[in-house]
């Protein structure tokens, strides 16, 4: 079981690499779909994750991906939440496709596809 997890989630050292090369985000501390919990547990529950980063000396990330990421995993409250942290855009799971525009307007609402929603190069939604 030790190796499995070891291999399951990064390391620090993991961690530490993305944020050089600036892939870093956050998911939060405890992976709980956020507009479950009340704003002050999400609140917390994303500050936890931010202030790992700091302890580990990396710089606060600009983004976050919602655990879950669907449309019950967030809300209008979880957003008022992650703006401020001053993030500047939020990866959901809902499916689609996003054009300038929306992503312009609702930057902390961007939308994604999955490579199984995709079969044979065509993306149907």
């Amino acid at each position: 079981p030790k190796k499995f997890a070891k291999n399951l989630y990064m390391s620090e050292s993991d961690i530490i690499e993305l944020d050089n090369k600036g892939f870093l985000g956050t998911h939060s501390a405890s992976h709980q779909a956020l507009a479950t919990l009340s704003d002050q547990e999400a609140n917390d529950d994303i500050k936890r994750s931010l202030d790992y980063f700091k302890k580990v000396g990396l710089k606060i990330p600009k983004s976050i991906s919602y655990p879950y990421g669907g449309s019950s995993a967030f809300n209008n409250s979880t957003i008022n939440i992650v703006k401020d942290f001053s993030f500047t855009f939020g990866l959901t799971m809902i499916r689609g496709v996003n054009n300038l525009n929306q992503v312009l307007e609702h930057p902390l609402q961007v939308k994604r596809v999955s490579c199984s929603d995709i079969v044979n190069g065509d993306y149907k939604n």
